[in-house]
């Protein structure tokens, strides 16, 4: 049997145009849950709403307590999971699923967050805008480039396990490999971000 040589994103450079409806794509469903997120924070009955308010008061008094160095860590340690969870799942023959969870599962979140946070009017705002935000864009950016690069993979070895393409001896895991270290950097610009908001000029906004 005469295997030939597949290379893998032959045809993709890093982050390019044919990705920018699938990115699209993604950015509309963590839109959609944050809103619904938001809107489930801001209809909620009285005891749950005021049970998420003083979570988020909560949190934002911890991660003020911390300082910059911990908030730091913590932020990098959980937002690396979830690229972590996306590299592995490109694995997956039945990752392009997972794929699309993850963005709504962090819009959710946000949105809860941002929700109750809008309940405690203009200052509730301006907190969210001068912690939440700075450093939650490029989180939230990274996830979405690297549920886009994991969907690519599984959907390339699905392809491969039924006999859709040529079985290839040397599949390139260099390119996706690089991707995530660059999806990487943009963890470390936010979690540095989340160190600076939240580790520090949050203890004055928690006050």
């Amino acid at each position: 049997m005469k295997i030939k040589t597949v290379k893998y994103f032959s045809k993709r450079s890093a982050f390019s145009q044919s990705d920018s409806k699938s990115i699209m794509i993604l950015l509309f469903i963590f839109a959609a849950s944050m809103i619904i997120g938001a809107g489930t924070a801001g209809k909620t009955d009285t005891f749950i709403s005021a049970q998420l308010k003083g979570y988020v008061s909560d949190s934002f008094v911890f991660c003020a307590e911390s300082g910059f160095f911990k908030v730091f860590l913590y932020s990098f340690a959980v937002n690396a999971v979830l690229i972590l969870f996306s590299y592995v799942n490109g694995f997956n023959c039945v990752g392009l699923s997972l794929s699309v969870v993850l963005p709504a599962v962090k819009g959710i979140g946000l949105g809860l967050i941002s929700g109750s946070l809008y309940m405690q009017g203009s200052s509730g705002v301006v907190k969210y805008c001068m912690t939440v935000l700075p450093g939650g864009i490029f989180a939230v950016l990274a996830l979405i480039l690297a549920c886009n690069e994991s969907a690519y993979m599984s959907v390339d070895i699905l392809s491969l396990i039924l006999n859709r393409r040529e079985l290839s001896d040397k599949i390139s895991l260099k390119k996706y490999s690089l991707k995530f270290v660059i999806i990487l950097i943009l963890i470390l610009i936010s979690s540095f971000i989340d160190g600076f908001t939240l580790g520090g000029i949050g203890n004055y906004l928690s006050s």
